[in-house]
Formats: C-alpha cells, sequence, structure tokens
C-alpha cells in the first residue's frame, strides 16, 4: 500500500515494530497536513483563477501591452537545433517595443554560425568566447543583462516599464502573452510575473506526465501563490521589471551561480519586498524529456537547486513577505523532505505486511478492509487528485472527469522520481555541482507562432 492511508492502517494493529510505529505516526502527521495545506492552496487558487476572469483575455489589450518595452533573453548554448526556430517565434509575439538578445555562450556547434548570418533589426547577439564564456546559465544571463544596460538609455524608456523576459532556446512564447502580462505589470508593486508553462513534443507517456506536473504547479501552487503576490519565477517565461532587477544585482549582474538560477532569483524579489504573479491566460511551451534517464537528470539539478536555496530561509522568513506567504515557501522549500518521509513509511509498510506483523484485512472483515482502503486512498492520492483538479476550474464537468482521471496515472510519475532527492543529497554532500546542458530534441517542420489557447 501506498503512503498516507497504509500507514494509518499499520497503527491500527497490534505488532508493528516501535521504530516503525514512530515514524508512521510523524509520518502520518505530515500526511495529514500536506492534505490539508493543499486544501488551502486550492481554495486560494480558485481566487486567483476567478480574478484573472474578471480581467477578461481581451480587457487592457495592445493599449497596456505597449506601455511597455519588452526585452527577449536567450542564453544560447550549442543551440543549432532551435535557435532560429526561437528567434523567429519571437519576431512573431505581439509587442509594438521589443528587442532580442541572444546570448551565445561560446557555442561549439554552428550556433554561432547560424547567429552570425541573421539580419534582423530587433535581434542583439551578444558572444561569449572562452575562458569567459561556459560558466554556467547565471553567467551568460548577466552577460546578456550588462551589455542591455549599456543600451537601455537609447530606449528612451522608464526603467520600470522596461520588461526583461528569460527565453529558453526551446522556448516558443504564446504571440499574444504581453498583452495578458502587461495588466499585472501596470501593478507597480509587482516585480515578476511567470507564464504558464506547457510541453509542446507530448510523444509519450512521460511527456504527458511532465506536462501534467507544470499544469498543477501553475494552477495550483502558482495560482494559489498570486492570490497573496508571492508566484515564484521559473526561467522559462519569467518576465521581470527591469527596475527589479537592478535591486537584487551585484557588480556581475542579478543571477547567481545557482542550479536553478531562476528559482534563486525569484525567491530574491520576494524577499526585497517585490510581488510575483503568475499568468495563467497565457502560456511558453518548451520541450520535455522522453527520456527516463535524462528526466530523472534534470530533476536532480532542480532537486539540488531546491537543496541551495534552503540557506535563503532565514532571510525569507525576515522578509518584506505576508505571513501566509512565509510559511508556504518554508512549507515548499522542506516539501522534498516530508516527500522522503513518506517513502521510506511506505517501504516499512510493506515490510510489516510483508513479515505478517500485521494483516492486511484483519478477521478477514472486508467492512473493515475497505476503511482502510478508502483512507488509504484520500490521503495518499486524494492531493494529487485535488492539485489535478485546479486546472479544470470552469472548465465544466467533462474536465473535472479528464483531471480526476489523469489524477491517478500522475501518481505512478510521482513515485519515479522519489530517489532524486537521495541522487540530489548525494550529489551536495560531495560537492558535486557541476552539470550537463541537456540536449534538444530535433524540430518539426517550422510552423505559425502559437497564440493563446482560448
Amino acid at each position: 500500500m501506498s503512503a498516507g492511508g497504509s500507514l494509518l492502517a499499520a497503527l491500527l494493529y497490534p505488532g508493528v515494530p516501535l521504530f516503525w510505529s514512530v515514524w508512521f505516526t510523524l509520518t502520518l502527521v505530515i500526511v495529514l497536513y500536506q492534505f490539508c495545506w493543499k486544501i488551502f492552496l486550492f481554495r486560494r487558487s480558485r481566487r486567483w483563477q476567478k480574478s484573472l476572469l474578471a480581467l477578461g483575455r481581451d480587457e487592457g489589450g495592445e493599449a497596456s501591452r505597449d506601455q511597455f518595452y519588452w526585452v527577449f533573453m536567450v542564453p544560447a548554448l550549442n543551440e543549432e537545433v532551435t535557435i532560429i526556430d526561437s528567434i523567429e517565434r519571437l519576431e512573431q509575439v505581439e509587442a509594438k517595443y521589443k528587442r532580442i538578445i541572444v546570448i551565445d555562450d561560446g557555442s561549439e556547434d554552428q550556433t554561432s554560425e547560424l547567429l552570425a548570418a541573421q539580419n534582423r533589426p530587433n535581434l542583439q547577439v551578444v558572444s561569449r568566447r572562452l575562458p569567459d564564456a561556459q560558466k554556467g546559465k547565471a553567467a551568460a544571463l548577466n552577460a546578456g543583462f550588462i551589455e542591455l544596460l549599456k543600451t537601455v538609455e537609447e530606449f528612451g524608456w522608464p526603467r520600470e516599464r522596461v520588461i526583461v523576459t528569460i527565453v529558453d532556446a526551446d522556448g516558443r512564447i504564446d504571440v499574444d502573452g504581453p498583452r495578458y502580462v502587461s495588466q499585472h505589470f501596470e501593478d507597480p508593486r509587482v516585480g515578476g510575473v511567470q507564464m504558464l508553462v506547457r510541453i509542446y513534443n507530448l510523444r509519450g507517456a512521460l511527456t504527458w506526465a511532465q506536462n501534467r506536473e507544470f499544469k498543477t504547479f501553475g494552477y495550483l501552487y502558482q495560482a494559489a501563490r498570486s492570490s497573496w503576490g508571492g508566484a515564484y519565477m521559473g526561467g522559462n517565461g519569467q518576465m521581470n521589471r527591469l527596475t527589479a532587477l537592478e535591486q537584487v544585482a551585484t557588480p556581475e549582474g542579478p543571477w547567481r551561480d545557482r542550479l536553478t538560477e531562476d528559482q534563486d532569483i525569484g525567491l530574491r524579489l520576494l524577499a526585497n519586498g517585490w510581488l510575483g504573479r503568475q499568468e495563467l491566460r497565457a502560456r511558453i511551451s518548451q520541450q520535455g524529456l522522453n527520456s527516463l534517464r535524462a528526466l530523472i537528470r534534470q530533476r536532480v539539478r532542480w532537486s539540488m537547486g531546491n537543496l541551495q536555496t534552503l540557506s535563503m530561509t532565514g532571510a525569507l522568513v525576515r522578509g518584506k513577505i505576508p505571513l501566509v506567504g512565509r510559511a508556504e515557501i518554508v512549507n515548499f522549500l522542506f516539501m522534498p523532505f516530508m516527500q522522503a518521509a513518506a517513502g521510506v513509511a511506505s517501504l516499512g509498510t510493506v515490510y510489516v505486511l510483508v513479515s505478517g506483523s500485521v494483516e492486511l484485512i484483519p478477521n478477514g472483515e472486508t467492512s473493515e478492509a475497505a476503511i482502510v482502503v478508502a483512507t488509504a486512498y484520500i490521503l495518499s492520492v486524494g492531493g494529487v487528485v485535488l492539485a489535478s483538479l485546479a486546472d479544470a476550474h470552469h472548465r465544466g464537468p467533462l474536465a473535472y472527469l479528464r483531471s480526476f482521471a489523469e489524477a491517478n496515472l500522475f501518481i505512478l510519475y510521482t513515485w519515479l522520481m522519489w530517489p532524486v532527492l537521495i541522487i540530489a543529497s548525494y550529489r551536495i554532500l560531495r560537492h558535486q555541482t557541476s552539470w550537463a546542458k541537456t540536449d534538444r530534441e530535433s524540430l518539426e517542420p517550422p510552423s505559425a507562432a502559437t497564440p493563446s489557447s482560448r
């Protein structure tokens, strides 16, 4: 049986070794807490979705969008497969005032040659060469930022009206995305807006699960955080106000050398009093990973980045964040450890059942077994189901049924990711922080840029 309800079942019967009884009790408290927390987030996420519906899809439109200067920064290291597609799609993004800055970070394939052949008035290429290049994504973004500051005065725009958008070389922004994002930046307190991330190369179960994962993250966690202004930045599709970036910048630039530099800068913006919001009406699509090995390697890197951000806990708790936001940040940063505890407890449950310490169906009472199974399901899967239902809001009964079915399949994917924290912790303890770049898949023939989904 899985974590949650099975732990309760083990506690109800005698014969469980003392160590496992204590561990099961602690884990049960964690599972109950996380389940209640997801109910709270679900309610807050619905509130945020209603507020976006009140704004409407067209209200604000071009008038709001054209009050900002949009800078798209694309870090590129060996991106010959995707870089031209990315530039062409960014040129189709509907923004009257914009610039595309591509940072060629010492590419060793055909990326440099492809960029040199481009003759586009909105395109600026920042070329980095060894030994200064290939020192991480943060260093590349900082190089682009420094070049931006050298020319920002030429724009003739107030710095608070310059929006810096990070687009990975495989990113595809909805062409009408800026019109919706601009509505958030009309509030001068907003320092960053994250677009909804989706997967476009849906070719199997793994990419389907990643797409579901990003939907859940956006519609539940990020939407709930947006209701109090605490949404995180997620790398691809993060849009930050130039003045917010300048406030957290060092002489090298705003981004720090972290495995998840996007999460790091988003948290620092929050700690400095800026609001963060999630835009659900427009998305950025990117490539998913169709290899389980590559996916686990990527998630280990993300997990290591999360572990690195733990050092910021004190600053965030003392920062200018609402109390509910502080509680959510601490909960999210420490969630992997709570999930690991539940995973260990699940293995322990299997052990005590197999060893005969407890019976799955005591005295053959099917009614008691039904209660045990129902409890196990609610506590073990209920939170995932609730999270999946968040994106079905206002889309009718069929959307809820589909999300419910997807949640029960998605739980298998979450268990595949269970070893990630163990591997990440091991690498952190051994100070193994170097990382290889994820390879891109070949693209389908170019097509028109994607509008927001209606």
